[in-house]
């Protein structure tokens, strides 16, 4: 077991097979990407180099799933669904993440939570992901507060894009080993 970074008090790593309640569909869903982009490196490049984070081939990713930050004032009622920090040398990406599930929609109220909560906790970007369709990243199917965008950016996937993503990736045979390949095509 690995130990978790000081800012905080709770999380998991992201599993491949995720172990969490069948009623919990957001963190089923989320955690085999999550784990998918720690194990190909790829799958992270694609995904986070448009955000710009610069995933490069040093890059080291974690991702962990439910996540509790120490700062008891700085912790929204409900707790984010997951966070990816990206190592290159000494350069940190952090990044919050929120997922929504099936006919699930992202709530103002608590993207708005996650972006102050990012903003206290130095985490450089939130990233919402559902079943809203956007083409680039850089636009949210929200509308936030601009003052929380200041220190903050705001990401947004839907999980077809994710799905194309890999889809692209293995149609170009961008993925260089077999093992990972075989991770991408589940």
């Amino acid at each position: 077991m690995t130990t978790l970074p000081d800012y905080l008090q709770q999380g998991d790593n992201a599993r491949l097979i995720p172990v969490a309640k069948d009623s919990n569909t957001e963190t089923r869903l989320l955690s085999p990407v999550l784990a998918a982009i720690t194990i190909v490196p790829e799958f992270a490049r694609a995904l986070f180099n448009p955000m710009g984070a610069r995933v490069g081939k040093t890059t080291k990713a974690r991702a962990l799933t439910e996540v509790v930050f120490s700062n008891d004032d700085a912790q929204p009622a409900n707790r984010p669904d997951g966070l990816v920090i990206l190592t290159t040398g000494k350069r940190e990406f952090r990044l919050l993440i929120e997922a929504k599930s099936r006919s699930a929609t992202l709530k103002k109220e608590q993207v708005e939570a996650y972006l102050k909560l990012a903003r206290s906790e130095g985490i450089d970007a939130v990233l919402t992901i559902s079943n809203d369709f956007s083409a680039n990243p850089a636009h949210s199917p929200l509308v936030v507060r601009a003052t929380l965008l200041r220190k903050v950016d705001l990401f947004h996937l839907s999980w077809s894009m994710i799905s194309t993503h890999v889809d692209l990736m293995l149609s170009r045979e961008d993925v260089g080993d077999n093992d990972r390949i075989s991770i991408m095509r589940e």
